[in-house]
């Protein structure tokens, strides 16, 4: 399915978006990176739906210490994704060194393919 990018969905005042999620394109698939430090994947809710993707994200204290003072750490994006999004195949997120990448895969027809002249 074609979700195309407006500029209405970037005025949701929760996202932060333009500060540590990026989204870009390659041959095959679309990719989002979004920035999620000191959480843990089972404290991360992901949601893809009608072409946006919701991201939430909170870092916990660890219960081994007690806090003075402590600063609350609640990551939330909310973005379109653009392009022709293969509904077919599940995204795939994985985490690493506070980074959450999710990747869609493109519908075959929107990947461009090589022709060769016989």
């Amino acid at each position: 399915m074609h979700y195309p990018l407006t500029e209405d969905l970037f005025l949701f005042p929760e996202t932060t978006q333009y500060e540590d999620l990026s989204i870009w394109e390659e041959p095959e698939s679309i990719v989002a990176e979004a920035a999620v430090p000191g959480v843990k994947k089972e404290d991360i809710s992901i949601r893809f739906e009608q072409g946006i993707l919701s991201i939430e994200a909170k870092r916990k204290p660890e219960k081994t210490r007690t806090y003075h003072q402590r600063a609350q750490h609640h990551f939330s994006y909310l973005s379109a994704i653009p392009g022709e999004i293969d509904e077919q195949t599940k995204p795939e997120a994985s985490l690493s060194n506070g980074l959450l990448n999710i990747r869609f895969m493109k519908r075959r027809r929107a990947i461009a393919q090589k022709i060769h002249v016989k």
